[in-house]
């Protein structure tokens, strides 16, 4: 079963609340899932997601989990790091890019990621959402020859999330 951030367990064990960042999301089976509350200057790491089991090294419990980001990507992997930003006006539109919807919120997606370089991988991509009119949450994507199934995978768990913020 996986632990929701926010301090309450999931009934299901493919539904992972991440309840500090405002969302639920039905995570596919043999992916694994670690809320995480990173906050680094104006950005607050959310999530860890991936196609393979997650190995990281984590304290705390509830919105006070912290958890490092991997330091390696294996070959087939595919790594989601979810950030979360506030901000205001104009800075809250997603960048000029494939215009598509995630969870039902305007969004785009833009080749490339500068995350993703520690972990050298063969693909990245950023899919930029406006939660609301003072949040806009990065969904960082980094590959290593990762199968086309998780990414037909990832765009499904995409279009399904349940956000928790008006």
């Amino acid at each position: 079963m996986l632990a929701a951030c926010g301090g309450s367990a999931a009934a299901d064990p493919a539904i992972v609340s991440i309840d500090h960042a405002g969302f639920r999301l039905t995570v596919p089976e043999g992916w694994s899932a670690e809320p995480t509350n990173n906050i680094e200057g104006q950005l607050q790491v959310v999530a860890f997601l991936s196609n393979l089991p997650l190995n990281l090294r984590c304290s705390g419990s509830g919105a006070e989990r912290h958890c490092r980001e991997p330091n390696t990507l294996a070959e087939g992997s595919m790594l989601v790091t979810w950030l979360a930003a506030l901000c205001a006006g104009s800075s809250c539109t997603p960048p000029v890019g494939q215009p598509l919807l995630v969870g039902g919120r305007e969004a785009s997606l833009v080749s490339g990621s500068t995350v993703c370089a520690p972990l050298e991988p063969t693909e990245d991509e950023t899919y930029f959402v406006a939660v609301t009119p003072q949040r806009l949450d990065a969904i960082v994507v980094c590959k290593r020859d990762a199968p086309d199934s998780a990414e037909g995978a990832l765009r499904d768990m995409l279009e399904h999330i349940d956000w928790r913020t008006p």
